[in-house]
């Protein structure tokens, strides 16, 4: 072999071996050989799976809305309710959520906007999660949640209409965020008047939203933290308000208030509401995200957006203000860009997050080895005697895919 030839061999091996990432033979039994040589992987491109862009941010000024370049997609979900998938970029498979005009709002990977029938419950059971902060957003609702996980056990509180429940998965673990439907059938929302308990909202469908966003320790080879979770009620919400402008304080610091849950990272999420020409000011100019147009049309940074495949709007790093101009309800995510590659490997109804092919799929393999103890550091644990479990990868009793045969690791609820 021509030296040239061995020497460019050698590179991209390297290069091979860096991204792909190596195993620890701890959790998994799978060599790297073994590993580099399966065809199956289809991992994305680093620029869909983080913020590329690390030129210096303007600390004032009026910030930029950008749509992306194609609408938003439009699914009809298994429970009869209307999805928008805002971002998102397949898994290290080529599965799950691929969004061609927008893979991501780094931190942000991953986010699915949802109006939901009265009575409708959506069709996933208990699941497993690392790696990744998923924050559940209950903007209206007929019902309550009462979201669950095998490590802490249920929430003391219930997640309600204009509340927000966040859990940082860390190390791993299975939740479920059950549907309750209230037995009075009304529709409730968050206020916008002053901070308080929900109140009566028109329609009869429920609003909400799950985003995911990248929690990895900043230090690749930092133990991964436990799972911890909260719910913030929606009479712990603060509202700023402001001529035309009223904002409710889920996440993080905005207009002198805090909002009642705490994210792995200083993320800022509100819930707004605008009926004509306002500001959102004081925004952290280093920050990344987007906006959602939950109903109404509005112009923000002179980007017009209308609930629908029109509805989503990027916030690039670079000012602290925001003009908004219309009749809208919206919310907005921000938080620091990672401007590092995630990965992303979904399967039993769940999704594990690492910094490397190799850690997703040790993960994976983790679960698959106890799905009822995963994630757990003591021997006393809440109870899943109400789960079963069943076969299948991504489906319930359906092919095993790439995972091993006889697996049986997919949570049912049990009958």
């Amino acid at each position: 072999m021509r030296p040239t030839l061995a020497t460019a061999l050698i590179v991209s091996l390297q290069r091979l071996e860096a991204h792909l990432g190596s195993f620890d033979r701890t959790r998994t039994t799978r060599t790297m050989a073994e590993h580099v040589q399966r065809p199956e992987y289809s991992v994305a491109p680093p620029a869909r799976l983080c913020l590329q862009d690390d030129a210096p941010a303007a600390a004032t000024g009026g910030r930029r809305c950008v749509p992306p370049s194609e609408p938003v997609p439009l699914k009809m979900a298994r429970y009869r309710g209307f999805l928008h998938k805002l971002f998102g970029a397949h898994d290290i498979r080529g599965r799950g959520s691929d969004v061609p005009g927008c893979a991501h709002a780094d931190p942000f990977f991953l986010c699915d906007a949802v109006r939901l029938p009265r009575h409708a419950k959506p069709p996933f059971c208990a699941h497993p999660h690392s790696g990744a902060g998923v924050i559940s957003l209950l903007f209206r609702a007929a019902c309550t949640v009462r979201p669950w996980d095998n490590v802490q056990g249920a929430e003391a509180e219930a997640l309600r209409a204009g509340g927000i429940y966040h859990v940082d998965t860390g190390a791993g673990c299975v939740h479920d965020e059950p549907f309750d439907p209230l037995s009075s059938g009304e529709t409730f929302g968050g206020r916008f008047d002053q901070q308080g308990p929900p109140v009566p909202a028109d329609g009869d469908a429920s609003w909400l939203a799950q985003l995911w966003y990248d929690a990895l320790p900043e230090d690749e080879n930092a133990p991964p933290r436990p799972v911890s979770s909260a719910v913030g009620r929606p009479e712990d919400v603060p509202v700023v308000r402001d001529e035309g402008l009223a904002v409710r304080v889920l996440v993080g610091n905005y207009g002198g208030v805090t909002g009642p849950v705490t994210a792995a990272l200083p993320l800022v999420i509100l819930h707004g509401r605008v009926d004509g020409a306002a500001t959102l000011a004081s925004l952290p100019p280093g920050h990344n995200g987007f906006i959602w147009v939950l109903d109404g049309a509005l112009t923000a940074g002179g980007a017009t957006l209308t609930y629908g495949e029109r509805g989503l709007g990027l916030l690039p790093p670079g000012g602290d203000r925001l003009r908004l101009e219309g009749a809208a309800e919206f919310f907005v995510g921000l938080g620091p860009p990672r401007r590092v590659p995630h990965y992303k490997y979904v399967g039993y109804g769940g999704g594990f997050v690492s910094r490397s092919v190799a850690g997703v799929e040790a993960a994976m393999s983790e679960y698959e080895r106890d799905p009822r103890a995963f994630g757990r550091t003591t021997a006393v644990a809440p109870s899943t005697d109400h789960l079963d479990l069943v076969g299948g990868f991504q489906d319930d009793d359906g092919p095993m895919e790439e995972r091993p045969a006889g697996v049986v690791a997919r949570f049912t609820y049990r009958k």
